[in-house]
């Protein structure tokens, strides 16, 4: 008997051998696993009601770890402690989680995982995976859903808290810059949002896209969207919240000695009335002095000529802020910085432009007679005017012809600098490309709600813009001499008419200046004229 029962054994491994010889190679290991995760139990239960435990524990049917759970765990109503959540390093098979803090009484919570949760092989998601539980006698069931965008750009803005404050007696308008909100969720990856599992009340909806998620809003940092109006649930409409970032208060940064015979200074804020007066005299009989400011008034350059001075001391006024204040700037040792007269538009000259000449100081004068601009095609002097732009540039007007070249001349001294320096000679060659190499754009907008409107042309990303036209009634808007490439169109209704898009500021309850983008991408090829209409929603 042991000796048969030794020969079977002999034949079957004889077997075993012969079939894994006629098979070389490594196995397949079957189909790759493509299925989530799944929950096979709870302890308590998920949607437990009367929940009185500290402890929650979910097992799986395989080896689960979390990937990027701090940024996507969302716990609503937040708790003032975070709970203790594992597997926070190896893989496990459960999902432990610890309270910490105490539960509030008849209320639901959710603990939303986002996308965190995934086995540990394939890395397989569980998408949006909720544990729920109630302290009361049932789960609140009612829900909020809306879309988040950025107010500017034509984009929307990823992991975007959103929140509700129940209106109570505890609520004011400081609420959001002290207080944790009463529900919370997180977009994550999308630009919609929801809030489930709400009580019946009255809340103000505000989203945040924060840079330290301790679910305060940090004007400094954090951009911000906010529904002007209070919202009462049960509530089925979609709301929509456009974030951006407020102008911070008005604040006056320290001036610097940024360059030779150069001071600068930077405001925060909208400083419409500011004044800036040199006080003590700088040490010497001869000095020159020129401040402006920029543009919008956030910033302001003082120039002075004096070589030997320690310090300048300016006052800084402003009645709107309340401001009087006195500073004083060391003067530091700059290095010697040879004044610089360059063309800075010479290539891509169209008939719509004008040459300029860049200076790195401010431009005091200029000798028209010093200057020729010739056409090559005939050897012809061409007519010009000449004018001083942005304190720094020279600008050379006159009207470019298409397929045309053209040389320029500035004789020495034909500009002088804030230092009574000059130029050397200057001579350099400017080109028109044919007009069957550019592209034209030629558009109307019809159902405009308001004017004054801006229009931009600009690049496919939204960060460059071509062109900007200031509009106060309806006119057709011609794009010309653009080169070929993909354009988009950006309409911001400019309601106070201060030619620059405003954002909004949560305490003033201002809203951004509404801003739209054509829904297409124009791809302009060369010698193509586009005529296109755009028809606005009306709303």
């Amino acid at each position: 008997m042991y000796k048969i029962f030794r020969r079977l054994l002999v034949a079957i491994f004889t077997i075993i051998i012969a079939v894994q010889c006629a098979n070389p190679g490594s196995p397949s290991g079957g189909p790759k696993d493509e299925l989530p995760p799944v929950m096979l139990s709870s302890t308590p239960e998920n949607s437990s009601t009367n929940f009185n435990s500290d402890k929650i524990t979910m097992e799986f049917d395989e080896l689960i770890k979390f990937k990027d759970l701090k940024k996507q765990l969302v716990i609503s109503p937040p708790m003032k402690y975070e709970p203790i959540i594992k597997p926070s390093g190896t893989a496990m098979d459960k999902v432990k989680v610890q309270i910490l803090d105490t539960l509030a009484e008849n209320t639901t919570y959710t603990i939303n995982f986002g996308n965190a949760l995934q086995d540990n092989n394939e890395g397989n998601i569980y998408n949006n995976f909720r544990y729920i539980f109630s302290t009361g006698d049932y789960i609140d069931s009612l829900s909020i859903k809306g879309k988040i965008s950025n107010a500017f750009m034509d984009s929307f803005e990823k992991n975007t808290m959103v929140m509700l404050y129940l209106i109570d007696t505890a609520f004011n308008d400081s609420t959001i810059f002290n207080s944790i909100p009463t529900y919370v969720t997180n977009t994550i990856e999308s630009d919609t949002f929801k809030i489930d599992n709400a009580k019946a009340g009255t809340y103000l909806m505000v989203a945040i896209e924060e840079k330290t998620r301790n679910l305060k809003f940090n004007p400094s940092q954090d951009k911000i969207a906010f529904y002007p109006e209070y919202i009462t649930l049960p509530d089925t409409n979609k709301y929509e919240l456009k974030l951006y970032k407020q102008n911070s208060d008005f604040s006056i940064k320290r001036p610097i000695h940024s360059g030779k015979g150069k001071v600068s200074f930077t405001f925060e804020g909208k400083p419409e009335d500011i004044k800036i007066s040199r006080l003590l005299p700088i040490k010497s009989d001869t000095v020159m002095d020129m401040l402006y400011f920029s543009k919008y008034n956030d910033s302001a350059s003082y120039w002075y000529s004096a070589r030997e001075a320690d310090s300048i001391q300016f006052l800084i006024q402003s009645e709107k802020f309340k401001v009087n204040d006195t500073v004083t700037v060391t003067l530091k040792k700059q290095k010697k910085i040879d004044a610089s007269f360059e063309p800075t538009n010479r290539s891509g000259l169209t008939p719509n432009k004008r040459l300029k000449i860049t200076s790195n100081s401010p431009i005091t004068s200029f000798i028209s007679d010093s200057i020729s601009v010739m056409n090559l095609a005939d050897s012809t002097i061409v007519n010009f005017n000449a004018s001083i732009k942005d304190r720094n540039k020279l600008l050379l007007d006159f009207e470019p012809q298409y397929k045309h070249k053209y040389a320029v001349e500035l004789l020495p001294g034909a500009i002088t600098n804030f230092f009574g320096e000059v130029n050397d000679t200057i001579i350099f060659r400017s080109s028109v490309k044919a007009k069957t190499e550019f592209g034209e754009i030629i558009l109307t907008i019809k159902n405009v709600a308001t004017y004054p409107i801006i229009l931009d042309l600009i690049n496919e990303k939204g960060d460059k813009i071509f062109e900007r036209i200031h509009a106060k009634e309806d006119q057709a808007f011609t794009f010309s001499n653009l080169n070929p490439g993909k354009y988009k169109l950006r309409l911001i209704y400019d309601d106070n008419g201060n030619e620059y898009w405003d954002p909004g500021h949560f305490l003033k309850k201002q809203m951004p200046e509404e801003v739209k983008y054509f829904p297409e991408v124009i791809d302009l090829k060369a010698n193509w004229d586009v005529q296109q209409e755009w028809i606005l929603l009306k709303e």
